[in-house]
């Protein structure tokens, strides 16, 4: 009995009992490459917590679905959790957040003063299914390597620094395979062991400023 005899008898609920190769379908890359790409927000959770208040509003976690494209294989994919931080910074004189970048993807005219008042938004923003336009990247952080370093232990900016020199940013800076693709996956540069690629959102389109795209979905 050959090979092919054999496969052909394999019981119909065995694991190895798989489409042909002429039927079988692609599943494409694991993780999103990077690019822009027109979301619609599926979910939100409100993360809070800091050392002095633990009620503190940190950010909120936002589940997207990608509903434009410039390539389609990739309408109807889903980025699990991302995170928009509350915390506030500086940027040409004004205080931003990137709380505020998302909101602003939604609406560049919605206005709010607390977390309520922006949970409020991104709740409609679910409802009525708004387009987000936002740049999305890989990284991948090397949390052994940190840990093994006592980065828990650190002062905030040596903490930082240690974090920095252990994320590889950007889908460039991961290895392909041998057809071009990136690979999603990449030796840690503290510790050598294999981290995988997150999604992180990079840029945020005003929503009056949303460029089209290739493809939508209907």
């Amino acid at each position: 009995m050959n090979m092919t005899d054999n496969l052909a008898n394999i019981p119909v609920d065995d694991d190895f009992n798989l489409a042909p190769p002429e039927a079988y379908p692609d599943g494409g890359l694991d993780v999103l490459p990077a690019g822009w790409y027109d979301f619609v927000l599926t979910g939100h959770t409100r993360y809070a917590g800091t050392s002095e208040d633990p009620r503190k509003p940190r950010g909120v976690s936002v589940e997207l679905t990608v509903v434009g494209s410039n390539d389609d294989r990739f309408l109807n994919r889903r980025t699990g959790k991302l995170m928009t931080w509350t915390k506030s910074f500086e940027r040409n004189g004004a205080r931003v957040s990137g709380l505020g970048d998302f909101i602003r993807g939604i609406s560049d005219t919605a206005a709010f003063s607390d977390i309520e008042s922006a949970e409020a938004i991104l709740d409609g923003a679910v409802d009525r299914a708004l387009p987000i336009q936002i740049r999305v990247d890989w990284e991948a952080f090397d949390k052994s390597a940190f840990d093994a370093q006592g980065g828990s232990q650190l002062g905030d900016q040596e903490k930082k620094d240690l974090r920095n020199r252990l994320t590889i940013k950007g889908m460039g800076n991961f290895p392909k395979w041998e057809d071009g693709t990136p690979k999603s996956t990449v030796a840690g540069p503290g510790s050598g062991e294999e981290i995988t690629a997150q999604l992180r959102v990079r840029q945020i389109a005003r929503s009056s400023k949303r460029k089209d795209l290739k493809f939508r979905l209907a």
